[in-house]
């Protein structure tokens, strides 16, 4: 059976070699699906901002910052002026480790959570 996971966004091709090889970047097929239904039942795109920048919080970090090594989050590295980030007091060097009480492990999951969250700060894309 197959199962679709993601959609080719883009392929570039490596020529120096003797088989059809390169780089293939694709779009997940869950963001197509979420995408495809906001637009069918709303005509557009809601996402929400929170006008934060941040990074993994690695172990050497974490040391760093005088936390324990194994501390878990995403170290905030940027906080955008009048942004709802900063209305709710987050500043740079801050950890985050919870989003909506869900428990943040790492920067690809915090972008997810705030992408698709159902916060009333929202920016609409056409």
């Amino acid at each position: 059976m197959a199962k679709l996971v993601g959609i080719n966004s883009m392929y570039v091709p490596v020529f120096n070699s003797k088989v059809n090889t390169g780089l293939g970047f694709a779009i997940a097929s869950a963001l197509v699906k979420s995408v495809y239904e906001e637009l069918k039942s709303n005509g557009k795109v809601d996402r929400a901002y929170a006008g934060v920048a941040f990074q993994d919080l690695t172990p050497d970090l974490a040391a760093m910052l005088r936390c324990p090594r194994k501390t878990a989050g995403v170290l905030v590295t940027e906080v955008a002026p009048n942004s709802p980030a900063q209305a709710a007091g987050v500043h740079v060097k801050d950890i985050i480790q919870q989003f909506n009480g869900q428990a943040v492990a790492n920067s690809i999951q915090l972008r997810e959570l705030i992408t698709f969250s159902a916060a009333k700060l929202r920016s609409s894309v056409r």
